[in-house]
């Protein structure tokens, strides 16, 4: 990198391009490039323009980490998912009468995250698999009546997978039975 640094100035610096804009280079700058091969790397850290105070480039690159997508197409997921859940009536997937138009718009959202690969999936009573649950943060257990067999009772937060990668557990509230009510 160091080797690439010292090129670039010299293409900057050479002498049938001494000027920007119609203006000389700045001494510091000059000086700099003619020392380049002596400069060490703190040295180098000095010349960074981030470092010296000044604002990023409109045209640096913005680096964006994975998780912070990754994040961000969760806490998405969830918000979509819970602005659906209130807008329509419970126990069906049919909108709330006042909530029709905008259901539309929010359903135009929901198939362009499925189109981009993102699933987000409400695990509300889904029987429990034998194995266990290890795909889902269970929040709590509840024992109730007439339940033979776990299942979720609640979904509080749905999984959401990106491209059949799981990005977000689940987080749900589990039915169990009853055993005491069942002996009595």
């Amino acid at each position: 990198m160091f080797k690439r640094f010292v090129a670039w100035l010299n293409r900057v610096f050479s002498p049938s391009a001494p000027r920007h804009n119609g203006k000389a280079w700045p001494r510091e700058l000059t000086d700099a490039r003619d020392r380049a091969d002596e400069l060490d790397a703190d040295e180098m850290d000095e010349l960074d323009p981030r470092r010296a105070g000044f604002p990023p480039s409109p045209r640096a690159p913005v680096i964006v980490r994975p998780q912070e997508i990754t994040k961000l197409l969760a806490d998405l997921g969830v918000g979509l998912w819970r602005l659906r859940g209130k807008m329509v009536e419970p126990g069906t997937a049919r909108p709330l009468a006042e909530m029709e138009r905008v259901y539309r718009h929010v359903e135009s959202l929901w198939d362009v995250m499925a189109q981009a690969g993102l699933q987000i999936r409400d695990h509300t009573n889904e029987p429990v698999p034998e194995g266990g649950i290890y795909s889902l943060h269970a929040i709590a257990y509840q024992p109730t009546p007439g339940v033979t067999r776990d299942k979720v009772l609640e979904t509080l937060k749905p999984s959401i997978f990106y491209k059949n990668q799981l990005i977000q557990m689940g987080e749900v509230i589990i039915a169990t039975p009853d055993l005491q009510r069942d002996r009595d």
